[in-house]
């Protein structure tokens, strides 16, 4: 199918499949060429794997061989997967998984230039699908997840939540288990999320400025604290665990260096830094997590070894139990 916006300026990047990191080909195509190349059908179906025996949903060795793809420009001297790397989104896709067939998906965005194809598992009796739009100006890769966010909640939360990283591959188009298996394209006005975009990199300002302000009132608490341990110094082992224990409800920093010195990485959430992987006491694996501004201490494999239950370990106890005594920065 041709349509009025073949000819629209995007980027495309390629990969082999669901685990690979590095593209095999990443740069500028028309809307057309790309519409051709997400339609195209994959024959990779395989067994249908086995259940675990956790409930967890197996793992399919032929899906994961799917040829995937993304619709973002890349910043220069990227040749890896990183969201950071993400310069522009110039599509948005969404992953319809709780009934939403993709007759019912075209309908929902009837009027703009979208295609459709359905999913690896799809089936009339549990339906899914993906529909992909391009978009009349591509967005900052910064601020893509605020907008992702919005047009979630928009839809009324029936999309799949976990595809706001703008580095977020897509699965093409496959014949797997289930079926029969459709793609279409309809034609359109191009989807503007342009004011969208401008409204929340307002919000997300807003936000930093006043995560800025916490963080230095924070900061200028464990300054004070700080100086009252210069007071307290001569005051005993009892004024020195008071003074210990009111540096880690204030100082910041401080919580962050005890997951740091068990081997942690820190990661941005939606509810702010957050440290995960840091050595559990109890088990000795690098599985425990926290929030660093707020949150106490817990392993994922709590209900194994039984560390931070039923509700977390307090800061200062994890830190005592992974043996760090330091006094923050």
């Amino acid at each position: 199918m041709t349509g009025d916006n073949d000819g629209l300026p995007m980027r495309l990047t390629l990969y082999t499949g669901a685990l690979s990191a590095a593209w095999v080909w990443s740069g500028p195509v028309t809307w057309g060429k790309a519409a051709d190349l997400l339609l195209s059908r994959h024959d990779l179906s395989g067994p249908v794997p086995e259940p675990r025996a956790d409930g967890r949903k197996p793992e399919d060795a032929a899906k994961l061989r799917c040829p995937c793809w993304s619709a973002v420009g890349w910043a220069e001297g990227a040749t890896r997967r990183k969201a950071a790397d993400v310069a522009s989104v110039y599509a948005l896709a969404l992953d319809y998984d709780n009934g939403v067939g993709p007759i019912e998906a075209m309908d929902r965005w009837a009027g703009y230039e979208r295609l459709v194809y359905t999913s690896w598992s799809h089936s009339i009796a549990k339906p899914k699908c993906r529909i992909v739009m391009p978009l009349a100006e591509p967005i900052p890769g910064a601020i893509w997840s605020g907008v992702y966010r919005e047009v979630i909640a928009a839809e009324g939360g029936q999309i799949d939540r976990q595809v706001i990283d703008p580095s977020r591959i897509w699965f093409g188009f496959a014949i797997g288990h289930g079926g029969p298996h459709y793609a279409r394209r309809r034609g359109g006005a191009l989807l503007n999320l342009v004011d969208l975009a401008l409204a929340v990199d307002e919000r997300q300002q807003a936000e930093a400025a006043e995560a800025a302000a916490q963080r230095e009132a924070r900061a200028s608490a464990a300054r004070r604290a700080r100086a009252e341990a210069e007071r307290l110094s001569a005051g005993g082992e009892d004024a020195a665990g008071r003074l210990r224990r009111r540096l880690f409800a204030v100082d910041a920093d401080l919580r962050l260096d005890v997951g740091l010195s068990a081997g942690g990485k820190v990661i941005d959430g939606p509810d702010g830094r957050m440290v995960r992987r840091a050595r559990c006491p109890a088990c000795a694996r690098p599985s425990v997590w926290y929030g660093v501004e707020k949150g106490r201490a817990r392993c994922d494999h709590v209900q194994s070894c039984g560390y931070g239950q039923p509700d977390g370990v307090r800061l200062i106890e994890y830190a005592d139990a992974v043996g760090f005594y330091g006094g923050g920065r």
